[in-house]
Formats: C-alpha cells, sequence, structure tokens
C-alpha cells in the first residue's frame, strides 16, 4: 500500500489560490470602480464651461456696445456736417446780400461828392455877395465839412466791407477746414476702431472655440476607457475559474482505501484533477495576461490622447501673449489701445481746430457789428445835413444878394434827402445782416456748445471703454489659463489606474508560483500511481468517472466540464449546455 501526505502542500495551494481570489477581485473591484468613474467624470468636463462663456459674452456685449457707440458717433458726425453746410450756406446768403450794401455806400459817396461840390460854388456866391454872404459863408463851410465826414465815413464803411469779407472768408475756410479734419481723423478713427472691436468680439469667439474643440476631444478618450470597463467584466470568469480550481483541491485529499484497485482509483482520480487545476490556471494566467496586455494597450491609447489634449491646452493658454492664434486676443487689444491714445491725440488737435473756429466766428461777429455802428454814425451826418440845409433856405430867402442861391439850396435839399434815404436803406441792410448773423451765432454756439459736449463725452466713454475692455480681456484670459481639459479629479484617478494595473502583473506570478506547487503535487501522485501499478503488474488504470462527473456538476463553466470530461475520457451527459454558464 502506498501513502501520500498530500494536505500540507494542498492546503498551501489552497490558501494561496484564496489569496489569490481575493486580490484579483480586489484589482478588478478597484478598476472596475475607477474607470466608470473616469467615464463619469468625463461627461461631466463635456458640460459647457459657465465662466468661459460668461467671460466671451462680456467681452461680446463690450465690443458690441463699443460698436454701436461708434454707430451713434458716426451718424451724429454726419449730421454735424450737414448742420454746419447748412450753416455755411445760410452765411453765404447773408453776405450775398451784404453786396446790395457796397451800392448803396457808393450811392451816398456819389451824393457826398455832390454836395461837397455844391457847397463850393455856394462858397463863390457867398463871396460875391459881400457882407450879405458873410453868414451863408458859414454854412457853406459846415456842408463843405459835412461832406467830408460823409466820405470819410463811406471809406471807413468800405474798409469794414473789407474786414467783414476776409473775416467771413477766414471763418468759412476754418470751419470747411474742421469739417475736413473731422472727415480725414474721425472716419479713419471708426474705420479702425469698427475693424479692432469686430476683430476682438472674432478673436474671443476664436479663442472660445479652439478651447472648446479641445474639450470635446476628450470625448476620444472616452471610447478606450469603455473597452476596458467591458473587459473588466472578465473577472467574473476569473473569479468562477478560481472557484473550479479550489473545488477540485478540495477533492484531492490522501484517502485511506481498503483496497490496492481502490488506491489506483483515487491515484488515477488525483491525477485527472492535478492536470485539470493546472490548465485551468494556465487560462486563468491567459486570461489575466490578456486583459493586462488590453488595459495596457488601451490605457497607453488614452493617455497618448490626454497628453495631446494637456499640450494644446498648454500650447493655447501660453499663446495669448504671443504671435500665435490665440493670442490674436492680445494683439487686438494692444492695437486697439494704441488706436485709441493716437486719437485721444488728434482729437487734442481738433479741439483746438474748433476753438481757433470759434474764435474766428467771434471776430466775424466783431466785424459785422463794426459795420453796423459805422453806418448808424450816418445818423448824426444826416442831422447836420439837415440843420446846414435848412439854414441855407433861411439864408437864401432872407438876404436878396443871395437870391441866385435858390437853386443850389434847393439842390442841396434834394442831395439830404437822397442821402437819407441811401443811409435808411444801407442801415437797413446791415441791421438785417447783423440781426441773421446774430441769429445763425447763437444757433452755431449752441451747436458747438453741444458738440463739445459730446465729443468730450465721447471720448470719455472711448477711456471706459477702454477699461471695460481691459476687464474683460483679462477676466476671458485668466478663464482660460484656469480652465481645464480634464478635472484635477480625473487627472488623479488616471494617474492611479497604470499602478492598478501592475498588480495583474503580481497575480499572474502568484499564480505561477501556485502552478509549480501543483506540478509538483501532481508529479507525487504520478510517481505513487507508478509504483502501485508496478507493484500490481500494471501499465495503466482506467479511472472511475462516476466521482469526477459528480464534482464537475459544479462547475459553471462549460469549457472546464469538457475539459474534465477530456481528462476523465468520459461524454458529457446530452442534457448538458453546451454554452458557457455563469451563476453571477
Amino acid at each position: 500500500m502506498v501513502h501520500l501526505e498530500l494536505d500540507h502542500v494542498r492546503k498551501a495551494i489552497i490558501t494561496a489560490l484564496q489569496n489569490t481570489s481575493q486580490a484579483t477581485e480586489g484589482v478588478y473591484l478597484k478598476l472596475g470602480q475607477t474607470y466608470p468613474a473616469l467615464v463619469r467624470e468625463l461627461d461631466s468636463d463635456l458640460v459647457d464651461n459657465q465662466d468661459l462663456v460668461s467671460a466671451r459674452n462680456t467681452l461680446t456685449r463690450t465690443t458690441a456696445d463699443a460698436l454701436s457707440d461708434l454707430e451713434s458717433w458716426d451718424v451724429r458726425l454726419v449730421r454735424g456736417h450737414q448742420e454746419r453746410h447748412a450753416f455755411l450756406e445760410a452765411l453765404d446768403h447773408l453776405m450775398e446780400r451784404l453786396g446790395e450794401l457796397k451800392a448803396g455806400v457808393e450811392d451816398i459817396r456819389e451824393d457826398s461828392v455832390q454836395m461837397e461840390l455844391l457847397s463850393l460854388n455856394a462858397m463863390v456866391i457867398a463871396v460875391r455877395a459881400g457882407e450879405s454872404g458873410r453868414a451863408f459863408s458859414c454854412i457853406t463851410d459846415e456842408l463843405k465839412k459835412t461832406s467830408n465826414q460823409t466820405l470819410e465815413l463811406t471809406e471807413q464803411v468800405g474798409r469794414g466791407e473789407v474786414v467783414l469779407g476776409r473775416s467771413f472768408e477766414d471763418f468759412k475756410a476754418s470751419l470747411q477746414g474742421l469739417n475736413q479734419l473731422e472727415k480725414d481723423m474721425l472716419s479713419s478713427f471708426l474705420t479702425q476702431a469698427r475693424r479692432v472691436f469686430q476683430g476682438l468680439g472674432e478673436a474671443s469667439q476664436v479663442l472660445v472655440d479652439r478651447l472648446s474643440q479641445i474639450q470635446r476631444q476628450t470625448s476620444d478618450v472616452k471610447d478606450p476607457l469603455v473597452r476596458i470597463v467591458v473587459e473588466i467584466q472578465n473577472q467574473d470568469r476569473i473569479r468562477q475559474s478560481i472557484d473550479h480550481v479550489l473545488i477540485s483541491l478540495e477533492e484531492m485529499r490522501s484517502e485511506a482505501t481498503p483496497t490496492p484497485e481502490a488506491q489506483l482509483d483515487n491515484f488515477a482520480y488525483l491525477e485527472v484533477l492535478a492536470g485539470l487545476c493546472s490548465q485551468v490556471l494556465d487560462e486563468i494566467q491567459d486570461q489575466i495576461r490578456h486583459n493586462r496586455q488590453s488595459f495596457s494597450r488601451l490605457l497607453a491609447a488614452a493617455q497618448l490622447k490626454v497628453g495631446t489634449l494637456e499640450r494644446e491646452r498648454t500650447a493655447l493658454v501660453s499663446g495669448l501673449d504671443t504671435g500665435t492664434s490665440s493670442g490674436a486676443l492680445e494683439r487686438g487689444f494692444q492695437e486697439g489701445t494704441t488706436l485709441f491714445h493716437a486719437f485721444e491725440a488728434e482729437s487734442d488737435r481738433l479741439v483746438r481746430h474748433r476753438e481757433i473756429s470759434f474764435q474766428k466766428s467771434l471776430l466775424l461777429r466783431r466785424a459785422a457789428k463794426t459795420l453796423v455802428e459805422g453806418l448808424q454814425s450816418f445818423d448824426k451826418i444826416l442831422d447836420q445835413f439837415r440843420n446846414v440845409d435848412l439854414a441855407a433856405r433861411i439864408q437864401v430867402a432872407r438876404h436878396a444878394a443871395l437870391g441866385s442861391m435858390k437853386g443850389n439850396a434847393s439842390e442841396m435839399t434834394t442831395l439830404t434827402h437822397t442821402i437819407e434815404a441811401d443811409t435808411g436803406r444801407c442801415i437797413a441792410i446791415t441791421g438785417g445782416f447783423y440781426q441773421g448773423v446774430e441769429d445763425l451765432f447763437r444757433a452755431y454756439t449752441v451747436n458747438a456748445t453741444a458738440r463739445a459736449t459730446e465729443d468730450h463725452g465721447f471720448r470719455e466713454g472711448l477711456q471706459q471703454t477702454v477699461t471695460q475692455l481691459k476687464d474683460a480681456r483679462d477676466t476671458l484670459k485668466q478663464t482660460v489659463q484656469e480652465s481645464q481639459v480634464f478635472t484635477s479629479t480625473f487627472l488623479d484617478q488616471f494617474s492611479q489606474t497604470e499602478a492598478d494595473l501592475q498588480t495583474l502583473d503580481r497575480l499572474v506570478v502568484d499564480i505561477e508560483e501556485q502552478k509549480a506547487s501543483l506540478k509538483s503535487l501532481g508529479e507525487q501522485v504520478s510517481q505513487a500511481k507508478g509504483v502501485l501499478l508496478a507493484e500490481r503488474g500494471l501499465s495503466d488504470w482506467k479511472l472511475n468517472e462516476e466521482r469526477l462527473k459528480t464534482m464537475v456538476e459544479n462547475f459553471t463553466i462549460f469549457s472546464h466540464k469538457k475539459l474534465a470530461a477530456q481528462l476523465g475520457e468520459f461524454e458529457l451527459s446530452a442534457s448538458v449546455d453546451s454554452g458557457e454558464v455563469t451563476l453571477f
């Protein structure tokens, strides 16, 4: 009788396999928790970044408001030019009407020349009249002086007209130059500012779209992770396979048998169990190796994509202040800042030009007032003409020696009336002109003041816009810099997965050690069986398969039942389902 001491080795293998089963279950359970969590975290990453969208919307609103302000200012600029054009047209019309004044003043001058000639003729007659003409001589002398004053006044009015004309042309040229300066400067600024504002809006959209595109590509990481999750389900088969080995090891006991035949049958049974356990352990090893390789390949693909997307995000963020496409926002802002500073400098020149135009308008009004006051001086001279005319007629009527002066006196009266009419007409012309000028310039002053206020408000608004754009740009840049392609939770969990997979390598080594122990145990059984066969003069022994059949009924994997049937050299019953069966 051959006796084997198998329990010690068998129990050690069972304990080791139980530990392996627990370790395997623990690893797969951890993987089964980690990878679904990673997939869920990826799904949460795909939700729109509200801070990013909010920052983009703030910059978009700021640029849209700025563009709206520019359009409103452009409209006001066109309206201002139209108002100035209408103002100059009205002033032109007044100046054209003032042309009538020149003819009237010329008539007064000619009448004054006639009056001076008349005074000379009267002076001759007065001298001839002797003592009677002495008083009349004083009258003719006063008439000559008054005529000279009239001539001087007409010259003065003429010079006033020239000054007024020059002032008008000077003011007109200044106002037209102001219009042209505004058109050239503001139109250029408005065109460039529109381009800058539109560019900032487009740059912010491109930046957000690029980051969103990178974030959306995280879905490419999801596929290999999902495939890992699917393969983790193989743990059920590994666990059931280890259970089958444990069931088989529980049967591998060294039992006392009453007969050598019974002992040979037990040895054959143990030998089949050892082979069955070895092959199932081989299968378990292969399955773990396959999972390990598959996990590693899929994980490497996920890691490659994660690294690529992280590098793209880093490049996008680092390019915010450079000349790359993501730096378009900064370039646009700097261009806009330069443009606004240049506009402020140009605006100072524009303000000075407006002040000059306003001063020229004052000179024009002063010239108009001077002209009016000059013509009003004719009233005093007219009184002198009337007094001289009356005195002359009285003297002619009192002295018979002055009878020849009746015609001169009559002509003097006629000329006095003519000068009086011409003067009245000229005063009416200048009075209407002056009133028209004053009305125009009151409106002009109101408009100029309002425009200056609008200009100041526009410049202040631009400064506020620059500040708002800076704040919006800084917020967007900070949001982009702080944004994540992958959450910190995902990256932390992801970095641990490689370490978890390395545990599978240790399980393969553990199973290899258990296979070695099982092989040693199987060799002991085979050696004992060989000794007993030799003692009995036998070359082989056929196993009684009923015991093996009974054991494999507890197996839940059909391929293991089939393997046991092959080793035990028996047929599976027709009632056994040929599909893979699992109770889990």
